[in-house]
């Protein structure tokens, strides 16, 4: 239907298909060998879809995750307080830091089932985004003509395996890779590694957009190949 990730399954297995189907068959004469290509364009807008959609359920957790820090932090002060008056021997009446207390402990519930709720949401926007690289990474190969080498180099970088790490997670560490990749691998004079890797430091990324400008980029340098 709508889902763009589900087509991993169906072209997944088409192509599979094809060439235990046709790939051993020997061609006739004056024919080429049996060989899938893709000529329509790469279908990057529905993709970046995914990793805005995985990127944006990062931030939200992340945000959830330090209001509950911070709600933890007043509960803890609050209750220390209260001891305090506690152990007085004329405490100040206690309704006020009372009802702070209760009010912080019932936002850290509702921070807390937020959080619960947000962590499945990533967990299904890290399942899509992953299917959905393994169908981009399959329609490129294709698309380029990619031998297994430099497929499974692609891949090594531009990985489907989503990781869901909050401050520094899968985007950050797929466009360090591939701005390695495009500096060494596809680009024009071939940098040393070293000093690619020397320049590259993770750090937690604001938005997505250089990230997509980097998919964009490798794949112009393979269509150029």
């Amino acid at each position: 239907g709508g889902s763009f990730e589900a087509l991993w399954l169906l072209g997944g297995e088409l192509a599979r298909r094809l060439t235990v189907h046709f790939g051993n068959v020997p061609p006739a004469g004056g024919e080429e060998a049996f060989e899938l290509s893709c000529a329509d364009e790469l279908p990057l807008p529905d993709y970046f879809k995914l990793v805005d959609t995985h990127f944006a359920c990062r931030k939200a957790l992340h945000k959830t995750r330090e209001d509950l820090e911070g709600r933890g932090t007043l509960y803890r002060s609050t209750q220390k307080r209260l001891l305090i008056r506690f152990k007085d021997r004329n405490p100040a009446p206690l309704d006020e830091l009372a009802a702070l207390l209760t009010r912080t402990y019932e936002g850290i519930i509702d921070a807390t089932e937020e959080g619960e709720k947000q962590q499945a949401a990533l967990a299904a926007a890290a399942a899509a985004l992953g299917a959905g690289t393994q169908l981009i990474l399959m329609l490129v190969r294709y698309m380029f003509g990619l031998d297994d080498e430099m497929f499974l180099l692609l891949r090594g970088h531009w990985t489907p395996i989503v990781n869901d790490g909050i401050k520094v997670g899968w985007e950050e560490t797929t466009e360090l890779a591939l701005t390695y990749l495009i500096k060494t691998v596809l680009g024009k004079g071939g940098k040393d590694a070293s000093a690619v890797l020397a320049q590259g430091a993770i750090s937690q990324a604001v938005d997505s957009e250089r990230l997509k400008k980097q998919m964009v980029t490798v794949c112009d340098r393979l269509a150029k190949r």
